[in-house]
């Protein structure tokens, strides 16, 4: 049987295979050398993925497990600058990759308290986008008979993303995910409406709003701030810093 490396010495071989690419005495060799390099750290990346999914299935509680770990260990090469001498400086560093809730869904055959929460997350999302299109008078194209399939694949209750009705409706695909005991709370609701919508720069005048999977990532981190106890969510605030310290 071939010996399958492991994570550690896939980490090796990427560590060798940059250290004589950078030695290389042509540009053949090079190529070559960082073509075997990228599949190196692509096998690491699919490698901790697949090990990471298994952890995932064989935990008692997977939606608990893939929300609370949200992330499994990958490695990259990163290029940074020389300040002094201006050359380009390559090495191996580690980073995280995502763990994607929609895949894990699929690919386990369902997840979470009750695998509907799959279908209520993008109801959701759906009259999310309406509301977020409502609120700034855009229009969203979808014909009568989408919405009428949506009412009967899954029902969310009568106007769900009404601002009284918003806690409520996020509520109960939480519970879908996590389980009955869960409770989301308004920071919840709050950071979902928060970070609905971005400027879509391509454009004059529009939005843009999350597809399903990224929805579905805004409620991974909904039940991460819940499972683990977190008293808030974090905020990169760049240039109000930069603001201040001025």
């Amino acid at each position: 049987m071939a010996h399958v490396p492991t994570l550690a010495e896939l980490r090796e071989k990427a560590e060798l295979l940059l250290q004589k690419s950078n030695e290389a005495e042509t540009v053949e060799e090079r190529m070559k050398l960082d073509e075997e390099l990228e599949k190196t750290i692509n096998q690491y990346t699919s490698d901790s993925k697949i090990a990471c999914y298994k952890a995932i299935a064989a935990s008692d509680k997977p939606m608990h497990k893939a929300c609370i770990d949200s992330f499994y260990p990958s490695i990259r090469l990163k290029e940074t600058k020389d300040k002094t001498t201006l050359t380009i400086v390559r090495t191996i560093e580690d980073c995280q990759k995502l763990i994607d809730i929609s895949e894990v869904h699929k690919k386990l055959g369902g997840i979470g308290a009750d695998p509907k929460w799959f279908n209520m997350a993008e109801t959701f999302n759906f009259y999310m986008t309406v509301r977020a299109a409502q609120r700034i008078g855009a229009t969203v194209n979808c014909n009568a008979d989408i919405i009428k399939n949506i009412h009967k694949e899954i029902e969310l209750g009568k106007n769900p993303v009404a601002d009284k009705n918003l806690l409520a409706t996020l509520n109960m695909i939480i519970k879908a995910m996590i389980g009955e005991e869960y409770e989301a709370t308004a920071k919840d609701i709050n950071f979902i409406c928060d970070t609905y919508v971005s400027d879509d720069r391509k454009t004059t005048k529009s939005i843009k709003v999350p597809d399903h999977k990224t929805f579905r990532h805004y409620l991974k981190k909904v039940c991460n701030h819940i499972l683990t106890g977190s008293t808030g969510y974090g905020m990169d605030a760049k240039e109000v810093e930069k603001l201040h310290k001025a």
